[in-house]
């Protein structure tokens, strides 16, 4: 004879079921209505489902229930009393079981569980979880219960999860601005160096004569406080100057990034009603051709000096950033001078800066950690080291700031940091190296940690004011945290009925605190949706989007997301304005957007895109077309055109199943033709860095899936082994062939075979590759 048991999968969908009363008729109708073939095997039902079949796990199924209630009677032979046991077969099937079974008065279990996955400590919350859940059942009217209400969380658990966890509460001057803060400063440290750029440098009490002139000159012009200034410029000292102008003024600064599309910049204004911009006479002429009913305050024709002193007591916001919109426009995000405040004050204590300290400031304005980097010092006494657009992009040149300057704090994105370690930075040990913005991932801390001070990894969404935990990471082999909330910041870890998770347990993250946007700009309903009343105090919290979940000791870790909003090179992207955006291109019928990690330090967007029926679309007019309203951190470096999406059961568009982009050649006939031994060299250099087989010579760089980070891995390649700096310029204008013919590459090959004449397939364009509206356009 032998084991007559079968296993019976099922199938339990809680999701729409209100109350516990309800929840137990379903399942009692999916186990009774199993039944009716609880007799067809296992094995069967495996052969006809065909699942991916996975050597750690049981196909079907990895949780199994079973309720033993035959009876388990003792047996008496002779003088002897044989009863059954437990005992630890020291295997399981299965990730997880649990057995039951009656027990006189009472009812008996086990758990079985795969210790590769679990641990003892998480099965007896596990257990303890359980008893919690009976216990809330016995003692409450099971028509009554709702789900909802049922809590795997002890009172004291919840407890510490709710209060103790998000005991952040540090005192601040919650009426003081931003301008105030560096107004004292000015007066304690008024002939100590404030900002740096290129070859000069302000002191504070210069600074400060700049930033009152500016604001005199808005007070001139009857910019009151509450109002909304636009700031339009390159990266220098005086940018700063105008910054601390505007808030001296009472007004609040919109970021307006002088190599955004004119059309972006155009709605930004309207949607903002800005009627003053700070500019460069550059960046002036930049908006004759907008038409947008604007004044502008040249900071190239300043006076010298202030003829009065201006420093407004009364304000509230500080700053409107924009950020990707999922309505296919960019959305504003209202910042007050209190949640800047109470940023620049905790992280002052936690990472840390004193007066000693010289922070490098890299990023562009329109990217909200910029507060950190221009305020932090300003406030604290410290100096401020401002790199201009190109070095900011340029491995080679940070490493020369960083050691001409002895920075000693410095934050960037896990790509930022890449491109310095590309171009063989050896570090510096009294560097404290901040990364946020993105996912930190594990190998880039085992790079980076042995060649810095220290190694903070920063969580913080935009309507959050930049950072809202931080975590000093101290071992490359620990899991990758985001830490615990700063200084008067609360977070939450929530399931959908917003009720707390266990540790451990996946869940949405929720802010609240001091740090918490004022809310959209002009977008009322959006307000009211992502910012909510907190069901923990009186207060909002802002909902995230974002997956964690904390572990035992309180600290959090960043799962991903809970939507389409993606997160590259640390720039918040949302799918959903991308895909708007492409409808308008005359002939697609339908797209999607997607996202492609290559590597851990290589993520690309993907656009698929159905033609409309007698209707031809080629990916470089579309792309030519997005450039004229997105940022160039949103646009795809893959067009991939389809007849039909591939769809999920429900109909959605099955993203997983979308193709991945070919070689840029796949489709096109191969002409065999020779390369030049230059043109072969770096050919083989983009085949490296892009993972392509086949590379034309016809072929531009981001044409073919480039982006600025790949790119400055190219430059560091041929810098390392030729000497040659190839401006990134080139890699965003020409073409591979035009590139060869401006270096001569294998003159200066250092210690490296040249690549010999050979077949390769290319297909030869026109040389003008791009025309002169695509140069103005395109920003590197």
């Amino acid at each position: 004879f032998g084991f007559f048991l079968n296993m019976l999968p099922l199938r339990i969908n809680p999701d729409k079921i209100d109350s516990f009363s309800e929840l137990l008729h379903h399942v009692n109708d999916i186990v009774t209505g199993a039944f009716e073939y609880q007799e067809l095997p296992f094995s069967t039902i495996i052969e006809h489902v065909k699942p991916q079949r996975n050597l750690n796990q049981n196909p079907i199924f990895q949780i199994m229930f079973a309720f033993q209630n035959f009876p388990l009677e003792k047996a008496v032979i002779d003088d002897t009393v044989i009863s059954a046991s437990v005992s630890d077969r020291g295997t399981t099937e299965y990730d997880f079981s649990l057995y039951m079974w009656p027990d006189s008065d009472k009812y008996s279990g086990i758990i079985e569980y795969d210790s590769d996955i679990f641990n003892s400590s998480s099965i007896n919350r596990m257990i303890s979880h359980f008893n919690n859940i009976l216990n809330q059942i016995s003692t409450s009217h099971l028509v009554q219960l709702a789900v909802s209400d049922i809590s795997v969380l002890s009172p004291e658990e919840s407890d510490v999860i709710i209060n103790h966890w998000n005991n952040t509460e540090m005192s601040f001057d919650s009426n003081a601005g931003i301008h105030d803060l560096f107004k004292d400063i000015v007066k304690r440290y008024p002939d100590k160096r404030a900002v740096v750029f290129n070859s000069t440098a302000l002191t504070y009490s210069e600074l400060d004569n700049k930033a009152d002139i500016i604001a005199s000159i808005l007070s001139e012009k009857s910019v009151k406080p509450g109002d909304l200034v636009g700031i339009c410029m390159e990266r220098s000292s005086l940018m700063i100057a105008a910054l601390l102008g505007i808030l001296k003024s009472g007004a609040a600064y919109v970021p307006l990034d002088p190599h955004y599309p004119s059309e972006r910049l155009s709605y930004m204004i309207n949607d903002a009603r800005l009627k003053y911009i700070v500019a460069q006479t550059d960046t002036i002429s930049m908006f004759s051709k907008m038409n947008e009913m604007v004044s502008f305050i040249n900071t190239d024709l300043l006076p010298q000096n202030c003829t009065s002193s201006v420093h407004s007591s009364t304000f509230k916001t500080a700053y409107v950033i924009y950020t990707s919109g999922s309505t296919g426009k960019p959305k504003g995000v209202r910042i007050s001078h209190q949640s800047v405040v109470n940023l620049l004050k905790g992280l002052r204590k936690k990472p840390g800066l004193d007066p000693t300290d010289v922070v490098l400031a890299t990023t562009t304005l329109s990217f909200d950690i910029s507060v950190l980097e221009i305020f932090l010092p300003l406030i604290t006494g410290a100096c401020c080291v401002m790199v201009d657009h190109e070095t900011s992009r340029d491995g080679a040149g940070l490493i020369t700031t960083i050691e001409q300057h002895s920075a000693t704090l410095m934050q960037g994105t896990p790509g930022l940091w890449r491109l310095l370690l590309s171009c063989e930075w050896s570090g510096s040990k009294q560097l404290k190296a901040l990364c946020g913005g993105e996912k930190l991932p594990p190998d880039l801390i085992s790079d980076l940690l042995p060649k810095v001070k220290e190694l903070w990894n920063m969580y913080g969404p935009t309507e959050t004011t930049v950072w809202s935990t931080c975590h000093h990471i101290t071992d490359s082999s620990s899991p990758v945290l985001i830490g615990r909330p700063i200084a008067n910041t609360q977070i939450y870890i929530l399931d959908t009925s917003m009720k707390p998770v266990a540790p451990g347990v996946t869940g949405e993250l929720y802010i609240g605190g001091a740090g918490l946007a004022e809310g959209y700009h002009n977008l009322p309903d959006m307000t009211a949706s992502r910012f909510i009343q907190s069901p923990f105090s009186k207060g909002l919290i802002y909902k995230t989007g974002d997956l964690a979940r904390f572990c035992q000791d309180g600290l959090i870790e960043y799962i991903g997301r809970s939507d389409t909003q993606v997160k590259i090179r640390g720039f918040r992207i949302e799918l959903d304005e991308i895909e708007k955006i492409c409808l308008g291109f005359t002939g697609i019928k339908h797209c999607t957007a997607a996202c492609k990690s290559y590597s851990s330090s290589d993520t690309r967007l993907i656009l698929y895109y159905i033609v409309k029926t007698n209707n031809i679309v080629s990916s470089a007019n579309l792309r030519e077309y997005l450039r004229k309203y997105l940022p160039d951190y949103m646009i795809p470096q893959h067009f991939i055109e389809l007849e039909n999406f591939p769809l999920t059961p429900s109909g959605k568009v099955d993203k997983s199943a979308l193709p991945l982009p070919e070689d840029s050649n796949s489709t096109q006939k191969d002409h065999p033709e020779l390369f030049t031994p230059d043109e072969a060299y770096l050919a083989q250099i983009w085949k490296k860095v892009l993972g392509q087989k086949v590379v034309r010579a016809s072929d531009n760089f981001f044409e073919i899936g480039g982006h600025s980070l790949l790119s400055m891995s190219v430059i560091a390649q041929i810098r390392k082994e030729t000497g040659l700096t190839v401006s990134p310029q080139s890699l965003l204008l020409q073409t591979l062939e035009q590139i060869a013919m401006s270096y001569n590459f294998s003159k200066y090959i250092k210690n490296k075979p040249v690549p010999k004449r050979g077949l390769f397939s290319i297909q030869k364009k026109l040389s003008s590759y791009f025309t002169k509206k695509q140069v103005e356009k395109e920003r590197y």
